[in-house]
């Protein structure tokens, strides 16, 4: 059978897999992989996305299912990570190489943390556990990413100054540039995964 050809290169630029997740990853992926088969550039394909509280399982296996429908691609190899609930919890995970030296949030870093531990129950050594699944917003009933932003603007009031606000689109990539792996994945068994494909695959 002949394979199908991928999009053609003008509608590629309107195709972007940067920020979409669930669904929207997924069609991502029947997107792009065709043109990564067609041009005999794909040896791996990697898929990370928010679990957002969804089931692991069924996650993957709905990843799974989306790489096998691309032809051809049924006995490529592929590794799918999650960052469970959503990747704010790696830097929560590793707060003293993230948010505890971030000039922008270091000199107000341990009341944001006791606000979070306290106020909203946010396991610092255990930050994959957060929140439960939501089947009305098929979703997560709290968001990390949320609390924080909400939490660093209730210790800007508290402090009666005007302190930096928490940008997930800004923040958050720039302070995985400076977290540790090796920190991380012993607080946060999904990632621990990642981790140890990555570590291995390296060998």
């Amino acid at each position: 059978m002949k394979q199908k050809r991928g999009p053609k290169p003008g509608k590629e630029q309107k195709a972007k897999a940067l920020g979409k997740t669930g669904k929207d990853l997924a069609s991502q992926i029947s997107h792009f992989l065709p043109v990564a088969l067609q041009d005999d550039i794909c040896d791996l394909v990697l898929v990370l996305d928010d679990l957002d509280c969804h089931d692991e399982i069924n996650s993957t296996d709905f990843f799974n299912e989306a790489i096998d429908a691309t032809p051809g691609a049924e006995d490529i190899n592929r590794f799918i990570v999650f960052a469970a609930p959503e990747i704010e919890s790696w830097l929560i995970a590793d707060w003293q190489n993230t948010f505890a030296v971030d000039y922008r949030f270091r000199s107000f870093h341990a009341g944001l943390r006791h606000r979070l531990s306290t106020s909203h129950n946010i396991s610092f050594n255990n930050p994959e556990s957060f929140s439960e699944f939501n089947p009305d917003t098929d979703a997560c009933r709290e968001k990390i990413s949320e609390i924080i932003i909400d939490a660093v603007q209730a210790e800007s009031e508290e402090c009666g100054i005007a302190l930096p606000h928490f940008s997930k689109r800004e923040h958050s990539p720039e302070l995985l540039m400076i977290a540790k792996a090796q920190v991380i994945q012993q607080k946060c068994p999904i990632f621990a995964k990642f981790y140890h494909f990555l570590t291995d695959t390296g060998e």
